[in-house]
């Protein structure tokens, strides 16, 4: 048993450096960052915040960017959809009438329409459309909260919008719907770079890292890992991928 022990620490410590498991908001926009390097230099950048809870990741890379172009250097443009009627009341407070920033209270998917969000609590980080089974943790996801659901082609259809140089996914599970309501964008490869996690969330949303990995590289992406060590390209399938451990992965149209 003792061995058995040592083994599952040693698995988890492995796991851990390959990324799987390692969530680090600081390393995700730092990483973000890099990626928008180039674009930035250019101005002009258009980033999609879907699942921007309180707005902490994209405020955090509002200052990341700052500190290599300056205040006055970054010409970018936020849009954070959050559909969670408290957490938008929060981030409105934390941008002040920052007009880089605008939120769309709506959730995002493969179709429009009305849906119930579930959480354990008002606010939280958790919130999903899918009910979640955390009997194990200790949690159960009792509060409920209407919302509405759009579709990220039609967004950008409606607002004119050319590109999209960052899109980052966090919303517990929805993220291969929100990637199918954005079919035309993606046929036209107006996404630069996707940020989305994997984890728990699509144990029960029923999708897998083969979904993402093959729906992806159909429109061209590179995809990457984010681990404590930096981004790790994974250039070929294999079951092994298949950890719901909570990983964040950026999908590139360029080499990174």
């Amino acid at each position: 048993m003792i061995l058995h022990k040592i083994a599952k620490r040693i698995e988890k410590k492995f796991a851990h450096l390959q990324g799987k498991g390692f969530l680090d908001l600081n390393s995700e926009i730092k990483n973000a960052a890099h990626c928008l390097n180039r674009q930035a230099k250019q101005g002009g950048l258009i980033i999609f915040d879907c699942g921007a809870n309180k707005g902490d990741w994209s405020l955090g890379l509002k200052n990341e960017l700052e500190k290599k172009l300056g205040a006055s250097g970054l010409k970018a443009r936020f849009y954070m959809f959050e559909p969670s009627a408290l957490n938008i009341q929060i981030i409105s407070d934390k941008i002040k009438g920052d007009t880089r920033f605008e939120i769309v209270p709506h959730g995002v998917s493969n179709e429009a329409g009305e849906t119930v969000l579930y959480n354990v609590e008002n606010g939280a980080g958790l919130g999903s459309i899918y009910k979640r089974n955390l009997t194990d943790y200790d949690m159960s996801m009792d509060f409920k909260e209407e919302i509405s659901l759009i579709t990220l082609d039609h967004f950008i259809e409606q607002n004119h919008i050319e590109k999209i140089d960052y899109l980052k996914l966090d919303i517990e599970g929805h993220e291969l719907c929100a990637l199918e309501g954005a079919q035309k964008a993606l046929t036209d490869k107006k996404i630069q770079h996707i940020q989305f996690e994997f984890g728990g969330c699509n144990i029960d949303s029923r999708t897998y890292f083969h979904d993402f990995y093959t729906h992806l590289r159909e429109y061209g992406y590179l995809i990457y890992r984010i681990t404590p060590l930096g981004l790790l390209e994974i250039k070929r399938y294999h079951e092994i991928e298949e950890s719901f451990l909570p990983t964040n992965y950026i999908a590139s149209l360029s080499a990174l």
